[in-house]
């Protein structure tokens, strides 16, 4: 395991750290787990850990599933090692769609588990398939309200299909149109009298995210851009999908900040260091169309800000895209310094 950025900002402290292998990087002892069971293979890498431990682990088993029968086979690993790696499992069975019903479960499930321990938790969360809405909500309540004191977040890289034959974006996770919903903890401060600023993180789905933004109706648009990419392929799409977005709100290049697609602490401190929201005179959103960890990293500077509003886009529904891990896998451990470990 390599470490690769370390950052602090307010209460916060994280770093990241990488390395070729789940087995060590997905280790540890938890308080609480959070799972996501996919037809992605990505959503079993935390299987190969040797030594992982978790006083209570949630699986979410959304109801949508795969013509290939690859739910059916990780379903059953995901319990089976749960079960050998935890003191209780509880899986949660939903539509990843509804998503208050959804919170408030996993909201309870949190609660419960710092009652029972009577302190603050560690808790394990898998990004690689897991919404935003609700790896972002878990990660800002958590650490908001010191019900943690530390989150660690992993991510196994994905290689993602090539382009369909007459398609107009390289990749579609989603069906129909997007609405923008305010993640839990990170609803933000609005004034009516300030002008609306989006800073958006940007993926593969670029006319989606034109719309989003377009609904919004905002005075001035920032970018985050994952580069270097997972692949420079990669990067070089995510800029060709939302070349309309940067044509049509005449985004200037220094208004474009670029990060490591990864990296979710790289991220938040180029977002810290380069400070493009105006707070005394801007209304602040944050959309999250990339990489989950840019989600992760706009919530971390939500946090620390306080004023901005990070959204999520919600689908009309998920596409079932067959996705593996590239080999290489990430890990996030944040801490807030507030709250005694």
């Amino acid at each position: 395991m390599k470490e690769q950025t370390r950052f602090a900002s307010g209460s916060l402290r994280a770093v990241s750290s990488w390395a070729d292998s789940p087995t060590t990087l997905y280790s540890g002892s938890f308080d609480l787990a959070l799972l996501v069971s996919s037809w992605d293979t990505r959503s079993i890498c935390v299987t190969k850990s040797e030594a992982f431990r978790s006083g209570h682990t949630t699986i979410l088993f959304f109801e949508k599933r795969d013509p290939y029968g690859l739910r059916d086979q990780h379903d059953q690993k995901l319990q089976e090692f749960a079960r050998q790696a935890s003191q209780s499992v509880q899986p949660i069975h939903c539509n990843s769609l509804s998503l208050e019903p959804t919170w408030k479960e996993l909201l309870a499930t949190i609660a419960r588990q710092r009652k029972a321990l009577g302190r603050p938790l560690h808790i394990f969360l898998d990004a690689a398939v897991c919404p935003r809405y609700y790896l972002l909500a878990t990660v800002a309540t958590a650490l908001k309200t010191g019900v943690a004191s530390r989150v660690s977040v992993v991510y196994a890289d994905g290689l993602y299909p090539e382009t369909p034959p007459g398609s107009d974006e390289d990749i579609a996770f989603t069906g129909g149109h997007w609405r923008s919903v305010a993640v839990p903890s990170l609803e933000g401060h609005y004034s009516p009298s300030k002008n609306r600023f989006l800073l958006v993180s940007i993926g593969f789905e670029g006319w989606k995210t034109m719309r989003a933004v377009a609904r919004s109706d905002p005075d001035r648009v920032s970018i985050l851009h994952g580069d270097p990419g997972t692949t420079p392929q990669y990067a070089k799409r995510s800029l060709k999908d939302n070349a309309a977005l940067i044509d049509t709100y005449q985004i200037p290049s220094e208004q474009i900040l670029r990060a490591p697609a990864s990296d979710a602490v790289a991220a938040w401190k180029t977002l810290t260091e380069r400070a493009v929201e105006r707070p005394t005179t801007e209304n602040a959103y944050f959309l999250c169309s990339g990489t989950k960890p840019h989600s992760l990293a706009l919530a971390l500077r939500g946090l620390c800000l306080r004023s901005p509003a990070v959204l999520y886009n919600l689908p009309e529904s998920h596409k079932v895209v067959l996705i593996q891990p590239t080999g290489r896998y990430w890990r996030f451990d944040i801490e807030n310094l507030t709250v005694p470990q």
